[in-house]
């Protein structure tokens, strides 16, 4: 999470105390002079009051600023629930997807954005202006105007890896509708009926062809015959995925071992050959190489989420590993935390900054490789390795992770 716009406000001071400081001083120099004989009596009175009041003032601002200190602690070490995990089944060789909240909210956040770092001319409109483009765009392949879009809708799209001969036909855009109708007559030159080869509509643009279907609430666009089909299911349950930020994107790292499965073989097989021709670096090598297979192997979604304010962008990640998985123990360890609580401690004064919030006991769980990696690097011996392991794992525990 960074926060590059906007400088933090300085933490108020204590003032109550030191204005009864002030006080008491003031109401003893005040006070009419005593007769002759208790004079000595009164001064000596009025300076043990004073006297008093000045360690209780100075007493209450300690307690005051060791309660404000444990308040801001305990804000920070404070756990906040995190979004929830978004449920959504893919389909066989699906391996990406991204979603974005709505147009709307795209065009307000890079629009606030943009006037706070005064990107923007005055009265400008980014909106406008895309718009205007938009409009243009569209003509010039043959569809009219853009009313047809629900703005206020989430806009989805998705990839499915399964030809290698020309990935690019894998893509899919689900454009969210106000009516099928109104949207369809918009494609005034595409074919429709039986010339759209069994689609609503086919749409030719040069020498590329976009097939024009729908699911409810959306206008699915294709670039090969076969594509809807394959993907119609999923296309229906991802229209019905609300966004759990303004942009998010998924990636399905089961589909992608399965899908790219020679590329990575590939990949490992050149690690095995660096740890042959590295002998000195063969443990860190080895270790890379077995954390590698273990993410390929047991992590089933990586995701992104991307929201943007007026004060902060900010910017998380998701894992989701098998059930009962050494990353799974490791990502349930720090489960619940959300960094984006802590974006109020940042400095304001700088252009990017990051924080984060996790359990340091997620991290013990590859302590072991880590150690490896360490004995093996710095030919350390098994008493001095035993050490190193114990005082980790004794901070680990002091810690609370952010």
């Amino acid at each position: 999470m960074f926060q590059p716009l906007t400088r933090r406000p300085r933490a108020p001071h204590v003032f109550v105390p030191l204005l009864v400081v002030a006080l008491t001083f003031a109401a003893c120099s005040k006070k009419s002079e005593p007769a002759k004989a208790g004079a000595k009596a009164g001064a000596t009175g009025a300076a043990g009051k004073a006297k008093a009041a000045a360690k209780g003032a100075a007493e209450a601002v300690k307690g005051a600023a060791g309660t404000a200190k444990q308040a801001a602690a305990a804000a920070v070490r404070k756990v906040t629930p995190a979004p929830k995990d978004v449920s959504l089944a893919t389909e066989a060789g699906v391996v990406a997807w991204l979603t974005i909240k709505s147009l709307s909210s795209a065009f307000d956040a890079v629009e606030t954005i943009a006037g706070k770092m005064g990107a923007v001319p005055p009265n400008a409109s980014l909106r406008e202006a895309a718009y205007r483009d938009l409009t243009k765009i569209l003509s010039q392949n043959g569809v009219t105007g853009h009313e047809w879009l629900d703005k206020s809708k989430p806009l989805h799209v998705a990839f499915q890896d399964d030809d290698k001969q020309k990935p690019q036909s894998g893509l899919v855009i689900l454009l969210p509708v106000t009516d099928n109708k109104k949207a369809l007559a918009a494609f005034v030159t595409a074919k429709k009926g039986a010339d759209a080869k069994g689609h609503a509509a086919l749409l030719v643009v040069g020498p590329n062809t976009a097939f024009v279907d729908f699911v409810p609430g959306y206008l699915v666009l294709t670039s090969a015959e076969t594509r809807f089909k394959k993907v119609e299911g999923f296309c229906k349950r991802l229209a019905k995925l609300t966004p759990p930020a303004l942009a998010y994107v998924g990636v399905s790292v089961k589909e992608v071992a399965k899908t790219r499965k020679a590329e990575l073989d590939m990949l490992l097989t050149q690690l095995d050959k660096m740890n042959k021709r590295n002998a000195g670096m063969a443990a860190s090598s080895d270790y890379y190489n077995k954390m590698l297979k273990e993410w390929l192997t047991d992590l089933e979604r990586f995701e992104v989420v991307l929201n943007a304010t007026g004060d902060n962008v900010e910017v998380g990640w998701r894992l989701h590993a098998k059930p009962g998985t050494r990353i799974a123990r490791q990502m349930l360890a720090g489960k619940g935390r959300d960094a984006s609580r802590l974006a109020g401690t940042l400095p304001g004064n700088s252009y990017v900054a990051f924080v984060g919030d996790m359990d340091p006991s997620a991290a013990v769980e590859q302590l072991e490789d880590s150690v490896r990696v360490l004995k093996e690097a710095f030919k350390l011996d098994d008493a001095t390795i035993k050490t190193l392991a114990d005082d980790v794992r004794s901070t680990a525990k002091l810690q609370d992770g952010t």
